[in-house]
């Protein structure tokens, strides 16, 4: 019996001790969050600019009628015309530099320009250019996207 009540009263003492250790904790936790939601409606209340990485796509940030922003990519040749037709290419000549061939084409404008193999045009590209001929790979007639690709070969003639 006596070790009964000895054991009950130090459980007692055990649990008294326990409690204000136990609110302490619940203080400190509420102020912790308390300074968190003080930090948060500070840096929220800062009126920040938006931040953006254009990864090569336009950026719709960018003010239109201010100045151009300078492109970090170095500006390249454009070579054959995403929207100019296969049909309308005339073949002028054929140069080798450098062990690769470089055709020269005109246009309907009568523009020359230099065209290199796997250039793009409006119905297919550039698949191949050979000494005396360029060969066309035409995927689309018009508006028209066609089942099998055909194959166009301009040549020169001397």
């Amino acid at each position: 019996m006596k070790k009964f009540l000895i054991f009950s009263l130090l459980a007692g003492f055990l649990c008294l001790s326990i409690q204000p250790l136990h609110s302490q904790e619940k203080k400190q936790e509420e102020k912790e969050i308390e300074d968190l939601k003080t930090k948060l409606d500070e840096t929220v209340g800062k009126k920040a600019s938006p931040i953006y990485t254009s990864k090569g796509r336009t950026d719709p940030f960018r003010d239109l009628f201010g100045k151009p922003t300078p492109s970090k990519r170095k500006p390249t040749a454009k070579s054959g015309s995403p929207g100019m037709s296969i049909d309308t290419v005339k073949l002028i000549g054929i140069v080798k530099a450098g062990g690769l061939y470089t055709a020269i084409i005109s246009g309907p404008g009568n523009f020359p320009m230099f065209i290199k193999a796997r250039d793009r045009f409006y119905d297919g590209y550039v698949l191949r250019i050979e000494a005396s001929r360029v060969i066309f790979r035409q995927s689309r007639q018009g508006n028209v996207r066609l089942a099998k690709a055909k194959t166009i070969i301009k040549e020169i003639k001397f």
